[in-house]
């Protein structure tokens, strides 16, 4: 199949490390914040390091915010990095906007939630996958494989059949969240090293 991979350019995040990443796998992609190139996108790839308001403010200034929108429910896939996942949900106890709202849920504190446990926040550094139910692009057992984290929110859905990954940190934290052809990973597949890009190959090559 012919591919048109975006890469959406909201200003921050490791948008290089992606593209360098996608071309190890044999796949050409566009890094952009023109609206129209993203809406002639078959594979969408939002990433973000940064604030939860930062970014969706970045979003509705350029138009990017309707574009992903509008790309997503005309059938292309849409994979969310770390903040570009925590901005698919409704909102975020960080800020104040509110998310784009393709999987209904909220980002929660890690503080809050770890409620005085010896977890360290932010959660930085390795994690253990583990499988919470069936995925509809991961078709590999990635049980026990370890993946790179490094956020201080973590997504909170409200449908927990979208949970198709989590990890044990204290609570168990979502890693890889899906709906329909959303796709939302907690984590950082671009510094998961083989892993991270066995799993970024197989949601890229099911669209």
């Amino acid at each position: 199949m012919n591919r048109e991979i975006t890469i959406v350019n909201c200003g921050m995040g490791n948008i290089g490390s992606i593209e360098n990443m996608l071309a190890k796998m044999g796949l050409k992609s566009n890094i952009t914040d023109n609206v129209d190139l993203v809406n002639s996108a078959n594979v969408l790839i939002l990433p973000g390091v940064g604030s939860f308001d930062s970014m969706m403010k970045r979003l509705k200034e350029t138009g990017l915010d309707e574009a992903i929108k509008d790309t997503v429910n005309s059938g292309a896939k849409l994979i969310g990095i770390c903040l570009g996942a925590e901005v698919l949900l409704n909102s975020s106890e960080e800020g104040t906007l509110a998310g784009l709202g393709l999987i209904s849920g909220s980002c929660k504190n890690l503080v809050t939630a770890l409620q005085g446990r010896t977890e360290r926040v932010p959660h930085v550094g390795w994690g253990n996958l583990k499988q919470a139910r069936n995925s509809t692009f991961l078709y590999s057992d990635y049980t026990n494989h370890r993946v790179y984290f490094s956020h201080s929110y973590f997504l909170d859905v409200d449908n927990k059949e979208h949970i198709k990954f989590f990890v044990n940190y204290g609570i168990e934290i979502p890693a890889v969240i899906e709906r329909g052809n959303i796709v939302g990973l907690q984590f950082h597949p671009e510094r998961s090293n083989k892993t991270g890009l066995s799993i970024l190959a197989e949601i890229v090559e099911s669209a």
